[in-house]
């Protein structure tokens, strides 16, 4: 009974309570709570043992300031690269895109509009919100030309 833990160890008396506490938002809110759930496992274990993780295509080249980078680290993750995009919708059309058309620094800005119409509805994403990831992604990608 009066042994001592660790700093970073967890009490029994904390373990039951952050069990009860996850158990009311289970109640309260089921969706929402079953979704972190889910986030946070595939978050610890992206792919099955022996496989290798795509997020590496996802992750792309740091964007420019200001335009809209979709890796920005995530608030509630804590690890770069793992922002809200991960797991998407956006993220599978701009790994699909990625995967049929090679890297986006060689894309050229003016097929966009036409591969997100093709390859949107195979990951059943509105075209148009697939066009203004792409674009961004694209611009990001290019190469910035110098004003000297």
């Amino acid at each position: 009974m009066n042994a001592a833990l660790a700093d970073d160890e967890a009490t029994p008396l904390a373990i039951i309570g952050g069990t009860v506490l996850w158990l009311l938002r289970l109640v309260l809110a089921p969706m929402s709570t079953l979704a972190g759930f889910r986030g946070w496992v595939l978050e610890d274990c992206p792919v099955a043992p022996g496989r290798r993780a795509r997020s590496r295509l996802l992750a792309g080249p740091p964007a420019r300031p200001g335009s809209g980078n979709l890796t920005r680290p995530s608030a509630s993750s804590g690890r770069p690269g793992l922002g809200p995009f991960f797991g998407s919708k956006t993220a599978k059309f701009l790994a699909l895109v990625i995967d049929r058309y090679g890297p986006l620094e060689n894309f050229p800005i003016s097929h966009v509009s036409r591969v997100c119409a093709e390859l949107a509805p195979e990951v059943d994403l509105d075209p148009g919100s697939a066009r203004t990831a792409l674009r961004r992604r694209v611009l990001a990608a290019q190469p910035q030309e110098s004003t000297s």
